[in-house]
């Protein structure tokens, strides 16, 4: 089951002390940086950091350790699919969903509670192979979407874990990547696997799935690291647990220019709140993915950026998320790309 990052029970809330916080930091960065590498730098025991980590996890605050992959690299698109659901037969909605979880293309489902109820995202090689699975869905379920509004993702600006303002502690930039086409094989995607399932898993661990040893493992991950097909090591992180609420931003610009756009990447990338942030075609032209602890910051950053871009924006709307049903950084579509 794919927890998601919103929505799960939050509970009662749980202590995190700034020890925590430089661990979750350090881990949203490289979720394969080692016990010894992160009891260094946080000042702790090896055994002290094993047993927050564990603690953090137990408490369910970390959802997951997992590769952040490039779709691009990868061959696929992104396309957002925001729906308006008929509530009369929730029997046929939970179906609905249920179906979703289950696509190989899906990376994402969230339920909001404005416009629209929720929003899918779909991976596809091309618009052609989105726009046919996206039918053969859509007949299926004529009576349950009664509207539907569709985006595909140009660029991404900044797509970050943890948003900025929980992080206390800078962390090592990463290097370059080597702009070079990547074909995975099935071993690479057998590698992939084990680490969609657990990014800490050591490469000794991985020769019981892969059929490699552990040096000829460890060069393939730092091939894909450095082509870029891996993006990062990272965390999932349960806002909901750490009190966050999450508003999508739908912005509609009658000015933008690449001076205006290079300066939107900058105010989006060093932003507090600021989870994510994508330049698409359709209705709106921006979407942000703004986490916040408070009503007060999310006013105050919808303000700010407001203000420094007054001139520029033309329209906008704001859709609060209630759960994340599904996440899935490997779905099972990228599985069956393997060259040979």
């Amino acid at each position: 089951m794919n927890i998601g990052r919103i929505g799960e029970d939050g509970g009662k809330p749980i202590k995190i002390d700034v020890k925590d916080k430089k661990i979750l930091t350090f881990l949203e960065n490289d979720s394969r940086m080692s016990l010894t590498q992160i009891a260094k730098k946080v000042a702790l025991s090896r055994d002290a950091i094993n047993y927050r980590i564990k603690r953090l996890v137990d408490k369910k605050i970390i959802l997951r350790f997992f590769p952040e992959l490039d779709f691009r690299k990868l061959g696929f698109h992104q396309y957002h699919v925001f729906m308006l659901l008929n509530e009369k037969n929730q029997e046929k909605k939970k179906e609905m969903l249920e179906e979703l979880k289950k696509h190989p293309n899906i990376t994402s489902i969230i339920e909001y509670s404005d416009r629209w109820d929720i929003r899918v995202v779909f991976i596809a090689k091309t618009i052609e192979e989105f726009d046919m699975m996206l039918s053969d869905f859509l007949s299926r379920y004529p009576d349950t979407i009664l509207d539907r509004d569709t985006i595909s993702v140009i660029n991404e600006y900044c797509n970050t874990y943890l948003p900025n303002n929980y992080k206390n502690i800078k962390v090592d930039e990463r290097p370059n990547r080597i702009e070079e086409e990547f074909s995975l094989d099935s071993k690479d995607m057998q590698i992939l696997s084990a680490l969609s399932k657990d990014s800490r898993v050591s490469t000794y661990e991985m020769t019981k799935e892969v059929d490699l040893s552990a040096d000829a493992i460890g060069y393939r991950i730092k091939k894909m690291v450095a082509s870029g097909v891996i993006k990062k090591f990272t965390i999932l992180v349960n806002f909901s647990k750490l009190h966050y609420n999450w508003y999508t931003y739908g912005v509609q610009m009658s000015i933008f220019d690449s001076k205006t756009e290079a300066k939107f990447k900058e105010f989006c990338n060093k932003h507090p709140y600021i989870l994510k942030s994508i330049k698409i075609l359709g209705d709106w032209d921006i979407l942000l993915f703004i986490v916040s602890d408070s009503f007060e910051n999310f006013h105050q950053t919808i303000k700010e950026l407001k203000l420094l871009f007054c001139e520029s924006i033309q329209n906008y709307e704001t859709w609060v998320a209630h759960k994340e049903h599904h996440f899935e950084n490997f779905p099972d579509a990228i599985k069956e790309i393997a060259s040979r």
